[in-house]
């Protein structure tokens, strides 16, 4: 498929371009990219690399796609990167210190799912052709929040949904997709 040969392509340039700045920068870090076989680096420190989460909305001209960096020392998640490039949006938080939108502080909507957006990933054809029932039982899930929530929005960015919830834009992120990987959401938690 030369859409997904494309998507593959995007991944592996923009993870090159950022595990070698980071492996310049900082020394003891294993750099652990997505879109890579490569585990450069050593040390134990990870910085898990999502070069572009919605490199599909990006090849279809669809401009909401983010880069998702992650750094874990001995397991745990220490920090996250989130960046929309299209809005200019820089999302970070360090263990312990809090969530930043472009330097400002952001916290959390307290409001409940009834009067706030509730960003959520539907089950995925994938989803239903490895597990019919799975997919069933996501797709009522599903139903519940839409039926319940003042309004949910299915974005097909993990990372950028929990930021969104992060910063108080919306509620909660239901992720029901099947596919959903530790690089689409760790810098974001």
């Amino acid at each position: 498929n030369k859409r997904q040969d494309r998507t593959i392509s995007l991944d592996h340039e923009i993870g090159a371009y950022w595990a070698k700045k980071i492996l310049k920068k900082f020394d003891g870090v294993r750099i652990d990219s997505e879109e890579s076989e490569d585990r450069s680096g050593k040390g134990e420190i990870i910085v898990r690399i999502d070069p572009v989460d919605g490199s599909k909305h990006a090849l279809c001209g669809i401009d909401l796609v983010a880069s998702a960096i992650s750094v874990t020392y001995k397991g745990e998640v220490v920090f996250g990167l989130v960046i929309n490039p299209f809005s200019e949006k820089f999302y970070w938080a360090y263990k312990n210190r809090g969530a930043f939108l472009n330097g400002k502080r952001i916290k959390v909507n307290r409001e409940g799912i009834e009067t706030s957006f509730v960003m959520r990933e539907d089950p995925t054809s994938k989803l239903f052709r490895d597990d019919a029932e799975e997919f069933r039982k996501c797709v009522k899930v599903s139903e519940i929040i839409m039926k319940n929530s003042f309004r949910s929005r299915n974005i097909g960015l993990a990372s950028l949904s929990l930021c969104w919830v992060a910063e108080g834009a919306a509620s909660a992120y239901l992720g029901l997709s099947g596919t959903t990987k530790l690089y689409d959401i760790e810098a974001a938690l």
